[in-house]
């Protein structure tokens, strides 16, 4: 039943991207997809318990995408917090079987409590009004300014006068140079500070973005600069991100198994129990587990030490995912290939992996030549 999952979510178009979409729900607190079926046939292995088996074919029903529907088309009953679908004019109606991928996020409470987009609302709503506060502040501010300055005696002279406003206009528009007779000259003033009340909107903007990356991200010192003496608590904070993560695939994985699984499986159920020479009613029962790989953030450095350890220690890595994590294209020709460093081997020595000589291998010798007659 694994192998046939596996065949059904290889034939599905974007199911990352549709998985992707679901995680809306930390923002929500919910999220719920549409599942399109259609006709078909599928091809897996059926295991014979010894790496082999047969390749067979079943016809059916089987799902060909995911679309994310939007949050607006959900409504919930008071009672018991389940979701139904707003038709509009056709009013409320409960979801129908085997047809939606309904996820909550993690937590506690009715759904629409769930999501993070409460406690945040409002620092978005700051963040850009402050940022819109800011931008009147340095338009009216911000903006270096020019000043003319002439001699006392010229004050009276309305050609000096009007010699000293063309000659700010120019330097405004930068379209003219002109030249200043003695007595008048122009000076670029700096903005007004204002007593720094500049920074202050810097200062709130900056404050609303790291208390929302906390929300989202569910710790503190990877989205800003901590206190002296923090590096190690960023470690630890680093690992609470990466059990946000893990917690969001482990419930994301649960809704799949129940209601696209499930629903590929009793849809199908006659084909199946045929397939696998058992009664429709048992084939619930071999629901497979379902679940997303979540890798830590490693740099490539230290994922290749963690390789290198693994193969000293007799685990064989998949060179595949060496080549896919550290992206390392596969060499096209002999010609294209980088010889690594150049190992001196004894005269008669044999060169093995670290996994071959875990297991044991002979070192061959040389035969000692045969005495003379």
């Amino acid at each position: 039943m694994a192998h046939c999952m596996r065949a059904v979510i290889d034939e599905m178009d974007g199911f990352s991207a549709s998985i992707y979409s679901s995680l809306s729900k930390n923002c929500d607190g919910w999220s719920m997809s549409e599942i399109i079926w259609r006709p078909g046939t599928i091809r897996f292995q059926m295991h014979d318990g010894m790496g082999g088996g047969k390749m067979i074919s079943v016809e059916g029903i089987w799902p060909c995408g995911i679309e994310w529907v939007h949050p607006k088309h959900t409504r919930f009953d008071f009672d018991s917090d389940e979701p139904r679908i707003d038709l509009g004019p056709d009013g409320v109606v409960p979801l129908p079987r085997h047809k939606f991928l309904y996820s909550r996020a993690v937590g506690e409470g009715i759904a629409s409590s769930r999501g993070y987009s409460r406690s945040v609302v409002w620092m978005h709503f700051f963040r850009a009004a402050t940022i819109r506060d800011w931008n009147v502040f340095l338009h009216l501010y911000g903006i270096p300014f020019l000043s003319g300055k002439m001699d006392r005696q010229m004050w009276k002279d309305t050609n000096m006068k009007a010699v000293l406003e063309l000659a700010l206009q120019a330097y405004g528009t930068g379209d003219q140079a002109p030249i200043l007779p003695d007595g008048l000259s122009v000076e670029v003033k700096d903005p007004v500070s204002l007593g720094g009340a500049g920074d202050a909107h810097w200062r709130l903007a900056g404050f609303c973005n790291a208390e929302i990356s906390k929300a989202v991200l569910g710790e503190t010192l990877t989205t800003e600069a901590g206190e002296s003496g923090s590096y190690k608590l960023g470690e630890v904070h680093a690992d609470s991100a990466h059990e946000v993560v893990v917690g969001d695939a482990l419930w994301t994985a649960s809704d799949v198994r129940t209601d696209l699984f499930l629903s590929v499986i009793e849809l199908n159920a006659a084909a199946l129990a045929t397939a696998f020479n058992v009664r429709p009613e048992e084939l619930p029962t071999a629901n497979p587990l379902c679940g997303f790989r979540v890798e830590r953030e490693w740099t490539p450095s230290v994922r290749m030490d963690m390789f290198t350890k693994a193969a000293a220690l007799g685990i064989k890595p998949s060179k595949s995912q060496v080549r896919r994590e550290l992206q390392i294209d596969k060499a096209h020709s002999p010609e294209d290939e980088i010889q690594g460093e150049p190992i001196v081997i004894p005269d008669g020595a044999k060169a093995v992996g670290a996994a071959d000589a875990m297991d044991g291998s002979e070192n061959p010798k040389d035969e000692p030549p045969a005495p003379k007659q």
